[in-house]
């Protein structure tokens, strides 16, 4: 396979949890959507993703039956039965599953968006998701306070290595960095 710079550089285990879903961008960056209806796979999924959002508050927050829940997920989507029935059962006896999948993604595309525009051209977004996947499934607050941490240490690391390479402005310039 032909080296990404959207891969994560060291071999992990593959994530499960909050990080499982981060990436769910990375696919349209990589190209993998030659025209608009190659898009549909994707789609779909994230259909899945707002019906489990869905029957997870609804089940535990409103006290929908199983029953209940089976039938609005076959309504709304298009898993099989079997498919369905297996879902519910695990949002059963796993209350929040979704929603914390779901916060979890939006966390991680909030700092993403936060560090690229801190760093400027300097991000890397290998760098970004080496960090992202480096920790296994954390508490959000703690995840964030790592993140941040990477990002500081990305804007010193930057900073220094523009020291040493002096640019036609002078050495004292943070190339790639905007000015904070």
């Amino acid at each position: 396979m032909a080296s990404s710079p959207f891969l994560p550089t060291a071999k992990r285990p593959r994530p499960r949890g909050t990080t499982s879903r981060a990436p769910l961008r990375l696919d349209a960056e990589l190209g993998l959507y030659k025209d608009p209806s190659s898009r549909f796979g994707h789609l779909g999924e994230e259909m899945i993703r707002a019906i489990r959002l869905v029957v997870d508050t609804e089940m535990h927050g409103l006290w929908w039956s199983r029953e209940k829940a089976v039938q609005f997920f076959l309504e709304h989507g298009t898993s099989s039965p079997l498919e369905v029935e297996t879902e519910i059962d695990r949002y059963l006896v796993m209350p929040e599953q979704a929603l914390g999948y779901k916060m979890g993604q939006l966390r991680i595309q909030e700092l993403r968006s936060r560090w690229e525009k801190r760093l400027g051209p300097s991000f890397n977004i290998r760098r970004f998701h080496d960090q992202v996947l480096a920790e296994g499934a954390l508490p959000l607050e703690v995840f964030e306070q790592l993140v941040d941490r990477w990002g500081e240490a990305e804007v010193a690391r930057v900073k220094k290595d523009s020291l040493r390479r002096p640019t036609q402005a002078g050495p004292s310039t943070a190339e790639g960095l905007p000015d904070t």
